[in-house]
């Protein structure tokens, strides 16, 4: 019977304060609509300074809690942004305020948003590559193959070689396209061994799009993967250079007056001798490669055009081994072997 009368006299004691905290507060209610007259919901009233707040439900009704005895400021905020804003008198304790309808715009100011893809869609599995990132990965063969090698089931067994092999294909398998004209095996090759500059001149290209498989139907249908490459239809005149250890180039483009003609022309050369000179086995390498091309567009009418293009290339391998030197051991048994 004690824990009954201890329970008794903790409700005693403290009933006055729960009737005067029941007393000290009054209430807020009211209906928020928009323009139309519809309800609104998902408004968040609270007031300013507190952290107390109520939602307007799916009628837009809402009802809050507030002390009373001071001016209060009740904001209306929808997504965490002022709506309005209401200042109310003091309420006496346990008064119940109801405002008259509330008319909010929920449209917050924002227009419309469009996200769209700017990227060139092609049907099939054409991917569209950035040209300029080859400015960026490192590549010894000095092609946009470079890029083109980084792909899923594409691979290639000698980063002296600008060929590549796409889902265990044969390296002359891979179609070439340079605005629509097919380049049939570029460069002859066994193998994927190394050989000279790739037959696109980064410098000239404008766009770049390859697939892997699951091109379209007028690429043809007997090969393993497309590159299709566009060169520049220039506007205006600009040239550019390009000098390194191992290699130069230099690039021209333009267009007359008419705007008919337009031309683009380009001359790569390239010396793998600095890079080969770090190998284990020393000799002789005097490889050189060097390359000329150019494009030609004249527009007989704005619906027909005629385009030329042209190609030169000298690749010259010199390779004579002499020495090699091979160390292998621990660090405590080291040997060197030289041939």
């Amino acid at each position: 019977m004690k824990f009954p009368i201890l329970c008794f006299y903790i409700l005693l004691f403290l009933a006055p304060s729960l009737v005067m905290g029941q007393k000290r507060d009054a209430t807020i209610k009211g209906k928020i609509t928009d323009s139309t007259g519809a309800p609104v919901k998902d408004i968040r009233v609270k007031l300013e300074g507190q952290n107390e707040s109520a939602v307007s439900g799916s009628d837009g009704v809402f009802s809050l809690k507030v002390p009373s005895g001071k001016i209060l400021t009740v904001d209306f905020l929808y997504l965490g942004l002022s709506q309005k804003q209401v200042k109310i008198d003091a309420l006496k304790p346990g008064q119940i305020f109801e405002f008259p309808p509330i008319t909010l715009s929920v449209k917050m100011g924002f227009s419309d948003i469009i996200i769209s893809d700017s990227s060139t869609k092609k049907q099939g599995a054409m991917q569209h590559l950035n040209p300029h990132n080859y400015d960026y990965v490192p590549n010894v063969s000095g092609g946009i193959e470079g890029i083109v090698k980084n792909f899923a089931g594409v691979s290639s067994n000698n980063e002296m070689s600008s060929q590549y092999s796409v889902r265990g294909g044969n390296y002359d398998e891979n179609l070439v396209y340079i605005n629509d004209i097919e380049v049939y095996r570029p460069q002859l090759v066994r193998a994927g061994q190394e050989e000279g500059l790739s037959i696109a001149n980064t410098d000239m290209v404008q766009s770049l799009d390859f697939s892997a498989g699951g091109f379209e139907a007028r690429y043809g249908d007997k090969l393993s993967s497309v590159l299709d490459i566009h060169y520049k239809q220039p506007d205006s005149f600009a040239l550019k250079t390009n000098l390194s250890l191992l290699g130069a180039s230099g690039e021209v483009e333009g267009t007359t007056k008419d705007h008919r003609l337009q031309y683009i022309a380009g001359v790569r050369y390239r010396n793998s001798q600095y890079l080969l000179s770090s190998l284990d086995v020393q000799g002789t390498y005097l490889p050189s490669f060097i390359d000329a091309q150019a494009y030609l567009t004249y527009h007989i009418s704005d619906k027909l055009s005629l385009s030329y293009l042209a190609y030169y290339g000298n690749n010259t391998y010199l390779s004579i081994p002499q020495t090699q030197t091979t160390q292998f051991g621990t660090a405590s048994t080291a040997v060197q072997l030289v041939i």
